[in-house]
């Protein structure tokens, strides 16, 4: 009997260098800008929808916190 072996292996990109990963992760960036735009947009004011001040706090708090060592 011919039975047809197959032989399956992970995709290595250690093989290709750390640089081309690096290449790699930016195109697919470029290819899908609106996607992560989109999804860090909705992460973003997920955590201020509740608050009072909304945005507001991710200026007050860190101005605050400057202001107290001036």
């Amino acid at each position: 009997m011919d039975e047809i072996v197959v032989t399956y292996q992970p995709d290595n990109s250690l093989r290709k260098g750390y640089l081309s990963i690096f290449g790699e992760i930016r195109s697919e960036l470029k290819k899908s800008k609106w996607l992560a735009y989109q999804l860090f947009k909705r992460d973003f004011f997920a955590i201020y929808k509740q608050s009072f001040f909304g945005i507001l706090w991710a200026l007050v708090i860190p101005l605050v916190s400057v202001g107290t060592f001036i």
